[in-house]
């Protein structure tokens, strides 16, 4: 379980780390919606599935 978490981490930790720079490179209209898709998935699906598997892991209180 530990090792699931920490892949969640690191898959988060990218996503932050290229986000800001994918948004820099391409024009504002273009990237509008995928970007609020790609936020939208990552505050509704990868935050709530990180912290259950916090939980799980003893990591974060309930």
């Amino acid at each position: 379980m530990r090792q699931v978490n920490q892949m969640m981490l690191q898959v988060l930790v990218v996503m932050h780390q290229h986000a800001p720079r994918v948004s820099a490179d391409m024009p504002r209209s273009g990237i509008v919606s995928p970007m609020l898709m790609s936020t939208f998935l990552a505050k509704t699906l990868i935050v709530p599935s990180l912290t259950y598997f916090g939980q799980q892991a003893g990591l974060m209180p309930r």
